[in-house]
């Protein structure tokens, strides 16, 4: 039996499914990217068949990928390379980062995020420590410090 893609009705399914469920990581980055705290709108989980993006700006062309332990078998390693192929066809640029690196380096995520987004600009983003209890506090860039 030949493999058939999902519809895309199913895949923003599976899209709205991935969003309620997101792992630690990808909601802290989430909380960085979101409102266009970096100068431009990341969606979240975004379907672009066959595929689901961790988060994709449609006006910078990139996909932000946050990568569990699954993404380092070598079968997750082929899945990777083939995936960001397509991609990068269709002019999309993946960046990923382990989950690890989003926990533990996220200055140096948010950074590199922003180097790709703006790779001409001085202007580096600033994390300002939060409260853990408002956690979709804005990102200070450094233009606003």
């Amino acid at each position: 039996m030949a493999f058939e893609p999902p519809t895309p009705e199913l895949l923003k399914q599976r899209a709205r499914a991935l969003r309620a469920k997101s792992t630690d990581p990808e909601s802290l980055l989430w909380n960085l990217l979101r409102n266009r705290q970096l100068g431009v709108k990341f969606r979240r989980q975004h379907p672009f068949p066959p595929y689901i993006l961790d988060f994709y700006c449609v006006e910078s062309l990139i996909c932000i990928e946050a990568d569990g332990s699954q993404h380092y078998t070598l079968e997750g390693r082929m899945r990777d390379a083939i995936r960001t192929a397509y991609l990068e066809e269709r002019w999309i640029r993946v960046v990923r980062f382990t989950n690890q690196e989003v926990l533990q380096e996220t200055e140096a995520v948010i950074a590199a995020i922003w180097d790709v987004v703006h790779p001409r600009s001085d202007k580096v983003p600033v994390i300002v420590a939060q409260p853990s209890s408002s956690s979709t506090r804005p990102l200070t860039t450094a233009q606003d410090a």
